[in-house]
């Protein structure tokens, strides 16, 4: 009985199969280096958004916003980061307003390499109240694009 050597096709087969791969990942943007580093961006970002707003600095929390940025929470919608910080400062004035405190259970979809979802959960007083954002990135750094909180 005779056998056939199919080594001869199925290596360049698989090497250009592997490439096709590579090139497809690398057109994407989905190259696990890049987007672990960015991940940790995003969250990095996240964190310290919540952090500014418990600490009651409206100005570093939407500085980490885009200028045409939107916020909106309990049915409220803000648009643009100078709106946005007015309402901060009004609300921050509010002594029975929500304490925040960190971010968490954050998963991060890259949609681009320059845009991502976020969903994740703020401690909200007692509870987890879940949140969804959408960052963008520009040359320089992620920004904070839109914000809920249902």
């Amino acid at each position: 009985m005779r056998t056939r050597d199919y080594t001869s096709i199925t290596r360049p087969f698989l090497a250009l199969f592997g490439m096709w791969l590579a090139f497809g990942a690398l057109l994407l943007g989905q190259t696990g280096s890049s987007d672990s580093r960015d991940a940790k961006l995003v969250r990095q970002l996240l964190h310290e958004h919540a952090s500014a707003w418990a600490g009651g600095d409206p100005n570093a929390a939407t500085s980490l916003m885009s200028d045409d940025a939107d916020w909106v929470s309990d049915g409220v919608t803000v648009i643009g980061r100078k709106a946005i910080q007015e309402s901060y400062v009004r609300e921050l004035k509010n002594p029975s307003r929500p304490r925040y405190g960190s971010v968490s259970s954050m998963r991060i979809r890259f949609l681009r390499p320059d845009v991502c979802l976020v969903d994740g959960l703020l401690q909200q007083n007692s509870r987890r109240r879940p949140f969804a954002a959408i960052l963008t990135k520009d040359a320089v750094r992620w920004e904070i694009r839109a914000y809920r909180l249902p």
